[in-house]
């Protein structure tokens, strides 16, 4: 059986591989833009656009988290 943290390792490193590309500098611009990232996910009045909205920024920062140097 594989090891999980090699696979994570490994995953980081695809990651990182694909993301530091001009084009995946530009697929994560325009993800960031389009999910949310810096901007807020609550909608009032509306708990469940809200709770797809997060969905999407949660994506987002699971990439940034991938992509960046720091130890898992």
């Amino acid at each position: 059986m594989a090891d999980p943290q090699k696979i994570i390792e490994q995953l980081k490193k695809d990651y990182q591989h694909i993301f530091d590309t001009d084009e995946g500098k530009r697929v994560l611009s325009d993800l960031q833009r389009r999910c949310f990232f810096t901007v807020s996910t609550f909608v009032p009045d509306n708990a469940n656009e809200t709770f797809v909205r997060e969905g999407q920024r949660s994506v987002v920062l699971h990439i940034i988290n991938m992509i960046t140097k720091k130890e898992t």
